[in-house]
């Protein structure tokens, strides 16, 4: 209340940003990124801007952070330069730019940030020995063959679940038609199309999943200085 009710106060940035970090700590980080961009307008502070550009990564808005960044770039010396310049590229890693990444790394000097930055590309460089998923690739063999896509995961147990599964439904399909039950084979063709089609959609989802915890683990491994 002191910064509403006393605006000229000389405590004003400082009560200022505690209460941002209260926004932070509490989960409102829309409200948190508001405080410091009204300290922003009276004072182009480094760290307003490296605050904001921090939020922005932690709650994986790593487009907007990079934007912001770019935008307040050119106000600062290299020392605090290179500080965003690794928040870049920690975002355009969390994006899968890999080339990006590894350029924005590449181009720290700062001498208390360029050892973190070399562990960083080192990071990236067993990231790209880790063998992702293709989503598409893992749905088009489950379109071709029922559960295949499953054992390109290496999900062998849902394989065998989607194989068995999709197998009955289809036998049971052929068999009603077969012997002419038609209610029979409408339920079955229900059935076997419903979980198909699952199967298709769950193999696309599970290869995305996936590569995504991946990512995140490299992640935690390269941003954990700033967080």
């Amino acid at each position: 209340r002191i910064n509403t009710n006393y605006p000229d106060n000389n405590y004003h940035d400082q009560v200022a940003i505690k209460i941002a970090k209260c926004y932070e700590k509490m989960g409102y980080f829309e409200e948190a990124i508001k405080q410091y961009e009204l300290l922003i307008e009276n004072n182009n502070n480094f760290i307003y801007i490296f605050h904001i550009s921090r939020i922005y990564h932690f709650t994986q808005s790593y487009k907007e952070s990079n934007n912001f960044i770019k935008y307040n770039l050119d106000n600062y010396n290299v020392e605090k330069v290179d500080t965003l310049l690794y928040i870049m590229a920690c975002n355009y890693f969390a994006l899968n730019e890999i080339d990006s990444s590894k350029i924005f790394f590449e181009k720290i000097i700062n001498p208390s940030l360029i050892s973190f930055a070399k562990k960083s590309v080192n990071h990236i460089n067993d990231f790209q020995n880790e063998k992702l998923k293709d989503p598409m690739f893992a749905r088009r063999l489950n379109f071709i063959f029922p559960g295949l896509g499953y054992l390109y995961l290496n999900m062998p147990q849902t394989f065998t679940s989607a194989f068995i599964i999709e197998s009955m439904f289809l036998y049971a399909t052929y068999s009603s038609n077969k012997n002419g039950y038609t209610s029979g084979t409408l339920i079955g063709a229900l059935f076997f199309s419903g979980f198909y089609f699952g199967s298709t959609h769950g193999a696309w989802s599970y290869a995305i999943k996936n590569n995504k915890k991946i990512i995140k683990t490299y992640l935690s491994k390269i941003n954990y200085i700033f967080l």
